[in-house]
C-alpha cells in the first residue's frame, strides 16, 4: 500500500521497489495499491474508507498481510491493526526482516535483532494485546 501526496511517478517507483523488497523477504505480492491524497491521514495514513476497502480486497485475494510503503507511527500501526486481522508491516520493518534473514554471522544476527527490538518496542507498546504478535519469517506468506 502506497500513498502519494505529490510526485506520482516517484511513488510508482517506490512501490516497485517495495514489491522487490517483499519478494526478497520471501513474500508473494498479490496486489499493489497506490492512493493519491492531498495530505496523509494522521490516524491511518490512507483514511478509514480506503483502509476498509483494502481489508475487503485483501480478504478477496487471500492476503495474509499488508505492507505500507512508508514508516508507520506506532499510533498509525495500532489504528490499522485494530481494523484488520492481517499482519501489518511498514517499509522499515520489512527491510529489517530482510537483514535478519540474510545475517550470516552471530554478531550480524545480534545487531539486526537489536535493531528490530529497538524499532518494534514503541510499536508493540501501542498495540492492543491481541494484535501484538511478533513478526517472524515470512516465507510463503502472501502480502496484499
Amino acid at each position: 500500500m502506497g500513498v502519494s501526496t505529490g510526485d506520482a511517478r516517484k511513488a510508482r517507483r517506490s512501490m516497485a521497489e517495495l514489491e522487490r523488497l517483499a519478494q526478497t523477504a520471501g513474500l508473494h505480492v498479490v496486489d499493489a495499491v497506490l492512493q493519491n491524497r492531498k495530505a496523509l491521514d494522521g490516524r491511518t495514513v490512507i483514511g478509514q474508507g480506503k483502509l476498509q476497502e483494502l481489508v475487503v480486497r485483501s480478504m478477496q485475494l487471500g492476503a495474509e498481510g499488508l505492507i505500507f510503503d512508508r514508516e508507520l507511527a506506532p499510533s498509525q500501526l495500532r489504528n490499522i491493526a485494530e481494523s484488520t486481522d492481517l499482519k501489518v508491516l511498514d517499509r522499515t520493518q520489512l527491510i529489517l526482516d530482510i537483514f535478519a534473514q540474510h545475517a550470516a554471522t552471530r554478531e550480524g544476527r545480534l545487531q539486526v535483532e537489536l535493531a528490530q527490538l529497538r524499532y518494534r518496542a514503541p510499536r508493540l507498546a501501542a498495540m492492543p494485546t491481541a494484535m501484538s504478535r511478533p513478526h517472524g519469517r515470512h516465507r510463503g506468506s502472501r502480502a496484499g
